[in-house]
């Protein structure tokens, strides 16, 4: 470990620092577990690379500032398998389910050094004071839905919350207002905008992805800073409500009572 410190002084001296390439894997909720990993090896070698996010693939940085990260374009590169034989002064890339760290870092163990901001800091000040007294929602359906049915590849992999359990958790805060953050469709999730007070219009969000680059724009970004600042968040079945979670440092965080598979 003395040597890879060593490596690593040298490397900062010298200020240019070798890649660790962001894999864009999915939607925005699986990038940003690429980002989470990407940084905690960085961290564990003593932070050697900088980490790079093309922005072809990660949208998000137009509307958000991430901590320890740089913009920049892809590069081949080898993908970081295993540990055991990173080489610190070379470029790498990293995915989201690389190295069996995927598991760890979800656990509830595992903190943020450091959470996200929106790069328009008077508008996330705007945001903190709106959901002051405010209860988050985030309800996932999108593909979850596809997946119930018997000819879809993920079918009976990937469950889904049933609208009860939404029903009966947000009628706890029933004198509350609500922000909600769906993907699904109007006719899937209207009833919810029929029996709570709820602070927002309904926006479709798009997540199918274009030539294989998933879309993301400012209506999930505001999203995201509603749902983070909210009073109590009241979480979905996905990586999106998963990392959400991380960033709100586990405070006031209503857990779905079921997992995936």
């Amino acid at each position: 470990m003395v040597v890879v410190h060593s490596l690593t002084k040298l490397i900062t001296m010298s200020g240019i620092k070798p890649k660790l390439y962001l894999i864009p894997m999915g939607g925005f909720g699986n990038r940003m577990w690429s980002y989470e990993i990407a940084h905690q090896i960085n961290k564990k070698f003593g932070y050697p690379w900088d980490i790079i996010m093309d922005t072809q693939f990660f949208p998000e940085v137009k509307y958000m500032d991430f901590p320890y990260v740089k913009q920049g374009e892809v590069k081949p590169t080898p993908i970081i398998k295993s540990l055991d034989n990173v080489d610190i002064t070379k470029d790498y890339k990293i995915g989201s389910y690389a190295v069996k760290l995927y598991s760890e870092l979800r656990g509830e163990e595992y903190t943020i050094d450091e959470p996200i901001t929106l790069k328009d800091t008077s508008l996330e000040e705007e945001i903190k004071l709106k959901m002051k007294d405010t209860i988050g929602v985030h309800i996932r359906r999108g593909d979850v839905v596809d997946a119930l049915s018997p000819n879809h590849g993920a079918h009976g992999i990937q469950p889904i919350i049933d609208d009860n359990y939404y029903r009966n958790v947000m009628s706890e805060y029933k004198d509350k207002k609500f922000y909600i953050s769906t993907d699904g469709t109007w006719e899937e999730v209207k009833w919810l905008w029929e029996e709570f007070d709820v602070i927002n219009d309904y926006v479709k969000v798009k997540t199918r992805p274009k030539n294989y680059v998933f879309p993301f724009s400012k209506v999930e970004a505001l999203d995201l800073f509603h749902l983070l600042h909210s009073e109590v968040f009241i979480m979905g079945l996905s990586t999106w409500s998963e990392w959400l979670q991380k960033q709100r440092r586990y405070e006031n965080c209503k857990v779905p009572p079921i997992n995936f598979k």
